[in-house]
Order: structure tokens, then C-alpha cells, then sequence
């Protein structure tokens, strides 16, 4: 169907909904985000720092998240407790080595933490749960615009004995899913999408944000009049204020002096423009962290000819990220609800978007790969493949005691190698060079008799490490295919092993975060290997 149909189509189809926001008394959250903000608008660049990257992190985490999650403080299902309850750990090391103005501005961080702690959420929860305990259960649905949080809302949900489905916006619009009586809409709808009313699923919508976020109160359609008559064109929202119960009414702080917030030169508790809050990704401070590749892995960089591709840095769970080639084969893409045994799905890598879960090889695709395994696949030709590995192995290794790296390198491209990296070749995850050029160059600069023969070897031996490679990557999609995946759901990871082969490198299910708008020249042996990448885990 043409996209411009489909969207016509859907507005057609829409309800047209009677749409209220709910504003939630909320001075400690508000406390929190200025001081937050006046903390990152004074340090700047230095925000990005190894010192502070965490805890700011964690705490720009906190202030957006805290918009749309109604969980209580108090309950395990709760993500923004869990960002905000280390912050004073990260803090502590800080204070004692900062000016003092910077030193009150981290303390307020402090200060406000503790206090939007101790409100324990409860107007934000009382605000949906008065929602949904007075609709019907079978035509309610919840809108969270981002996975984790949508996971555990709907968790807390169940086990509050109010369960109802919780949707991403996309699962919301879709017209399988059907129309609702009632929708709830968690956080400012310009970070949902004007699409939710304009196009809305539901004849009753209520939209739960925070008092002091500022957003509008008109959205239009996605086509003008004058170009197709949508229906409807645009839709207005009445706010209405959730007054706070008496024994929940936040304390406020002390009014701060004029001077004292002089970076964001706002005063007293003006409202925040919801856009304001948006989280943007730092792509260049999470590309050099993904730079910084394993020691083994390093080895291999430094080669003079490396094939390079293009690739984006898909952002995952779990503190990882990986990059994706712009051409190639498709990856594997795991669905968590679906049933058992239709889990596992190819998918093209132009279709790969955040939200997705794909599986990957912790250490990269055909690698930590047991001996054993590739000599069950090397059958009655184990021996003697494995004698001439060994042979020309120790070969390498007496010729880099003997002569050196550099030495030796001369040596070998004397001999017509175009690619030398004798350190690497050493290494047990290298079954043979790359090229056989270069393989038959490195055995005649060691004096191997009848390089032939070695080379056909190495050809032998690499085929069966991908047969076993194969097999063992089919195994472990078949973990996948019965593990119980909630860990994936809530925390945006989880790893599958097999315990009969405990030194098989695991395969990690990952939900992607957010995929690099920009491609980069990358060398092809680091694509689609899991990268570490510390202190990413509050993006998910």
C-alpha cells in the first residue's frame, strides 16, 4: 500500500477522542530536573568526562524517565529508583576536589535526589491507577513511549491485580491491535507522538504528566486541509490539575536567590518545555568508546591492508554496542512473544530499528569456537591438519623470538604478502591467514616444506570451524527458542549458553537502543562483535 494511503487510511479510521491532560503535582521532580540542568549547563564539556559521565548520565536518565513511569519508588519494578539510588556513591569521590560553587550545585543534585525519593512516586501512581480501576479492564490500554519502562509499568500493573496491556506507540496505532474505549497516555504527547490524538485508537483519552512541564495543548494531523481532508484535522487538550493529598503535599525547598541558579536563568518554579528533557545520544563520545577494542583485537588493527566496510554503530543493552554493516547478510532477529519455536527470525540489515531484539556471538560471529568441536568436523582428517597448525605455528614462534616483529614482517612481504601480522597469526583464535597469498608468503619466509600442503590444510580446518561454528550457533538459538526471557525484556540483554560447552563463547540476545544516523569505515573483522562500551545502561 502507498505510505501516503496507509497514513490517510489510519486517520480515517480514527476515533475521535475526547482528550484531557492530567497535570501531577510534582515540586521534588522539579527541583531535581533544575538542578540537574544547572549542573550540566556549568560543567559543559567537561560533562563527558570519565568522572562525571556516569553519574550525569544516570541522573539525565532519571529526571526524563521519571516523567512517564508511575511505578512506586518503593517497588522492585521501579527503573528511575534503581538510576537514583546510586548517585551519591558516584557523587562521594566528587566532593573535596570542586570550587564551591560547583560543590552547592552537586549538592543540590544530592538534595533534590533524596527528596524526589522520599515523595515516593505515589502522585504520578495514584494519577493512572484512579484511571484504570474505574475503567473496563478489556477495552483500557496504556501508552509508554519507551520498551523498559513500558515492561515494568505492565509488571507492577499485574501485580497490583490491575493488569492492562502496555503499549509502545507504534503498538498502540497499529491496526491489529483495534480500538479502545479508554487510553492512557504516559509523559508530554510531543514526545509520544501527535499521531496518538490525531489518529487516535481510543474514544476516551487521558494524558498523565507532570505539572511543571510546559507542552502544547493544539496538534494537528499529519496533512494540512488543503491537501487531503484527514480525519480529524487537529485536536485540542483541556488540562486539568490532580490536586496533591494532603499527607503526600511535597515540602518544598527554600526558594533560591536570583544568583543562585545564574545558569539557567530561570526563576522560581517556572514551568519546563517538555523538548527541553528529550535525551539526545552522544554519538561521537559512544564511537570512541567503541573504539577501544579488545587487546587481541588490536593486534589485528595495526595491519597495513585491512578491508574495511561501512557500518553504523547500533547502540544495545547491557552496556554493549556493535556495528552493523550497511550491506551484507541479514542478522538474526530474536521475538521474544512469539511462540516457542517461531522465536528465531532472519531479518535485513536496512530493516534493523531500536526496539528490535537480534542475537549476536559474544566474541563476534565464529569465534571461541571449542577445539573439540571443529575436530569433530575435521573427522579422520584431524591429525594430520592439526600436525601441519602446529608445525607452522612453531615455526612463526621461533622466527619472532629469533628475528623480531619487524624483521620478520620484511622478510614475508619480501616474499609477496600483502597483509603481515605475524603477532596475530600467533594467537590460538587465528587458524591461518586470511589470504593465501599472504599464507604462502609467511611459509616460504619460514623455510615450511611443501607450503601446498599447508595451505590445503588451513582451507580444510577453516571450513570445518565454520560447520561448527554453524552448529553451535543453531544450539544456542535453540536456548533461545525455550529460555524464559524476561531478563531481555527489563534489563535490554540476556545471555544463552550451553552448559555442555562451557568454554563455547555465549550467544547474547540484545534489544537495540538507538542505531547512529552516520555510517563509518570500519575493518569488517569488528562487525557485529559486542563491544563494551560503560555507562550506556540508562538509555535502555
Amino acid at each position: 500500500m502507498n505510505p501516503l494511503f496507509a497514513a490517510d487510511v489510519l486517520y480515517r479510521t480514527a476515533r475521535r477522542p475526547s482528550v484531557t491532560r492530567h497535570t501531577v503535582p510534582d515540586r521534588n521532580g522539579h527541583r531535581f530536573v533544575r538542578a540537574v540542568g544547572d549542573l550540566r549547563h556549568d560543567l559543559e564539556e567537561e560533562a563527558s568526562g570519565p568522572e562525571w559521565s556516569e553519574l550525569l548520565g544516570r541522573a539525565v536518565a532519571a529526571r526524563w524517565r521519571s516523567v512517564i513511569d508511575p511505578v512506586p519508588f518503593s517497588s522492585p519494578e521501579s527503573i528511575t529508583a534503581h538510576l537514583l539510588k546510586p548517585l551519591p556513591e558516584l557523587a562521594t569521590p566528587l566532593f573535596g576536589a570542586l570550587d564551591t560553587f560547583r560543590e552547592e550545585l552537586l549538592r543540590e543534585v544530592m538534595d533534590a535526589r533524596t527528596a524526589l525519593l522520599s515523595s515516593g512516586n505515589r502522585a504520578r501512581r495514584d494519577a493512572l491507577m484512579e484511571c484504570v480501576e474505574v475503567s473496563d479492564p478489556d477495552s483500557t490500554c496504556v501508552v509508554i513511549g519507551n520498551h523498559r519502562t513500558a515492561v515494568s509499568v505492565g509488571s507492577w500493573l499485574a501485580r497490583s491485580s490491575h493488569p492492562r496491556p502496555v503499549l509502545s506507540p507504534r503498538e498502540y496505532l497499529h491496526p491489529a491491535r483495534g480500538t479502545w474505549d479508554f487510553a492512557v497516555l504516559m509523559g508530554p504527547l510531543s514526545w509520544l507522538g501527535a499521531s496518538l490524538v490525531t489518529a487516535s485508537r481510543a474514544n476516551e483519552t487521558v494524558i498523565i504528566q507532570p505539572d511543571w512541564i510546559r507542552d502544547d495543548n493544539e496538534f494537528h494531523g499529519l496533512f494540512a486541509p488543503e491537501v487531503m481532508p484527514t480525519h480529524p484535522i487537529s485536536v485540542e487538550i483541556r488540562s486539568v490539575a490532580i490536586p496533591a493529598a494532603k499527607e503526600e503535599r511535597p515540602v518544598p525547598s527554600p526558594e533560591p536567590e536570583s544568583e543562585a541558579h545564574p545558569p539557567t536563568g530561570r526563576g522560581g518554579w517556572e514551568p519546563v518545555p517538555a523538548r527541553e528533557l528529550t535525551s539526545e545520544i552522544d554519538w561521537a563520545a559512544i564511537t570512541r568508546k567503541a573504539r577501544t577494542f579488545d587487546p587481541d583485537h588490536e593486534l589485528e588493527m595495526d595491519t597495513d591492508s585491512v578491508h574495511r566496510v561501512s557500518a553504523r554503530l547500533a547502540l544495545l543493552g547491557g552496556d554493549r554496542a556493535a556495528w552493523i554493516p550497511e550491506e551484507g547478510h541479514a542478522v538474526r532477529r530474536l521475538l521474544p512473544n512469539a511462540p516457542e519455536g517461531e522465536r528465531i527470525a532472519s531479518l535485513p540489515l536496512s530493516e534493523l530499528v531500536p526496539g528490535m531484539f537480534l542475537l549476536l556471538r559474544a566474541n563476534g560471529e565464529g569465534q571461541a569456537v571449542p577445539r573439540r568441536v571443529t575436530d569433530t568436523h575435521l573427522g579422520p582428517k584431524c591429525a594430520e591438519v592439526r600436525r601441519l597448525q602446529a608445525d607452522w605455528k612453531a615455526r612463526l614462534d621461533r622466527a619472532l623470538k629469533r628475528e623480531g616483529p619487524d624483521d620478520l614482517k620484511r622478510r614475508v612481504r619480501n616474499q609477496g604478502a600483502i597483509t603481515v601480522n605475524p603477532t596475530y597469526w600467533l594467537t590460538e583464535d587465528c587458524l591461518r591467514p586470511q589470504r593465501d597469498q599472504d599464507f604462502l608468503a609467511l611459509l616460504r619466509a619460514l623455510g615450511a616444506p611443501e607450503p601446498a600442503r599447508y595451505v590445503e590444510a588451513g582451507k580444510v580446518l577453516r571450513s570445518a570451524h565454520s560447520r561448527a561454528a554453524y552448529s553451535l550457533a543453531r544450539a544456542l538459538e535453540g536456548e533461545a527458542e525455550a529460555r524464559d526471557l524476561t531478563q531481555l525484556r527489563v534489563e535490554g540483554h540476556q545471555a544463552l549458553a550451553l552448559p555442555e560447552f562451557p568454554e563455547t563463547a555465549e550467544m547474547v540476545a540484545f534489544q537495540v537502543v538507538a542505531i547512529s544516523p552516520n555510517p563509518e569505515s570500519v575493518p569488517s573483522s569488528i562487525v557485529r562483535r559486542p563491544l563494551r562500551v560503560q555507562g550506556t545502561s540508562w538509555l535502555v
